[in-house]
């Protein structure tokens, strides 16, 4: 038996100590406090991204996304959403009262099929608000592409980035490490089982709109002005303070929630932040062993430019033996989850949005596809014992 679970802690003895020694210091706030800034400078330079924020999920990442959409472009009401997606890139925006649009994937990067997305634009695009597409298991999609179509129609792209490394891919010609984020607007988490780890939640969001991030720094907390004096702006934000009927560092400016996360969350992240490089790197060696040797005239595997950072090891069956895969996992104790939420349409709460079977593409991954975890403590052994099964099926 395997025992390969779907992901594994990254922390050593010598980071649990640290931990304990975090909470036995009595001059360490737990709460939202220096090491959640020095977090945010860290994975803003990391990433090349002009503004990094730190939430207390990706979800809330994605809710905050999907508040300053309503805020910026009231009068549109239409956000576009690939078929295959986690519930939480879709929920934020219907809770913000927007109308969503669900277009098929592709079978190429699993991403959104951007003909049919064209088509859609060509006669709606003025209702758009912003294009909201995933990087399924890891698998950035064809951002360039996406954006020239979106600048075409004037509409908003951005991106949730939850299931990838802040973005992160192997640049095909010089072989670097770059981030898909520091590019638009992205969401990320930093979940116990996603490439890096504040522990257990965690999420950021990347911008480079000034404008996008004050908001996003007011709706964090409350909406409380005295918010911006953590960081460091160029635009005059005075005008915010202006309120002379209360205290204007404690003025509730915007709506707002409590999307924070803690000191201890990000004290945890740093203990971990100088490995993710080799993290990432070690998935990319790990899923070249599955990919160089699994039968592609049996398994369909995202293909693409990005395709090189990977979430996990797909397992999508041409030949209709998902089944027999499940059977086999559950007795070798490895675990696996669908491809994400699969069809999207076919879960109870997004049923009234469209009719499921109309999704082609969504449907052959959800029937055929699930995944197994990829990380560090998975073993280059036990990828070709999982393929030889496969292989022979």
């Amino acid at each position: 038996m395997f025992n390969w679970f779907l992901n594994d802690s990254n922390f050593t003895w010598s980071d649990r100590f640290k931990i304990c020694k975090f909470f036995l210091d009595p001059k360490n706030r737990w709460t939202q406090d220096k090491y959640v800034i020095e977090y945010e400078k860290k994975w803003k330079e990391y990433t090349e991204s002009k503004y990094a924020l730190m939430v207390s999920s990706g979800s809330t990442a994605n809710s905050l996304i999907a508040q300053y959409a309503r805020h910026s472009k009231p009068d549109r009401n239409i956000v576009v959403f690939p078929s295959v997606t986690w519930q939480t890139s879709v929920s934020p925006w219907l809770n913000a009262c927007f109308e969503p649009k669900f277009i098929d994937i592709n079978l190429n990067d699993f991403s959104i099929d951007t003909e049919k997305l064209k088509e859609y634009l060509n006669n709606n695009h003025q209702k758009v608000n912003t294009v909201f597409v995933t990087s399924l298991i890891g698998v950035t999609p064809d951002v360039p592409k996406l954006r020239k179509i979106c600048a075409d129609y004037n509409v908003d792209l951005k991106l949730d980035n939850c299931e990838n490394s802040f973005g992160s891919y192997l640049d095909d010609d010089t072989n670097e490490l770059k981030h898909i984020c520091s590019q638009l607007t992205s969401s990320t988490s930093t979940y116990f089982g996603h490439q890096t780890t504040t522990g257990s939640e965690g999420g950021m969001v990347f911008t480079n709109n000034e404008d996008e991030f004050v908001f996003y720094v007011l709706a964090r907390s409350h909406g409380l002005t005295r918010e911006l004096g953590r960081y460091d702006l160029s635009k005059d934000y005075k005008k915010l303070l202006s309120n002379k009927l209360v205290d204007p560092l404690f003025d509730f400016n915007i709506l707002g929630n409590n999307y924070r996360s803690t000191n201890i969350a990000a004290f945890m992240g740093l203990l971990d932040f100088d490995r993710v490089y080799d993290y990432i790197l070690d998935r990319i060696e790990l899923y070249q062993v599955y990919e160089n040797n699994l039968d592609r005239n049996k398994y369909l595997l995202p293909e693409g430019k990005h395709n090189n950072v990977a979430f996990c090891l797909p397992i999508v069956s041409k030949k209709r033996k998902a089944k027999l895969i499940k059977n086999y996992l559950e007795e070798e104790k490895i675990e696996y989850r669908p491809i994400i939420s699969g069809n999207l349409l076919r879960h109870t709460c997004y049923k009234q949005y469209a009719d499921y079977k109309q999704f082609k593409n969504a449907e052959y991954l959800h029937k055929n596809g699930l995944y197994v975890g990829l990380h560090s403590g998975v073993k280059e052994q036990q990828i070709l014992k999982l393929v030889e099964f496969l292989n022979q099926l």
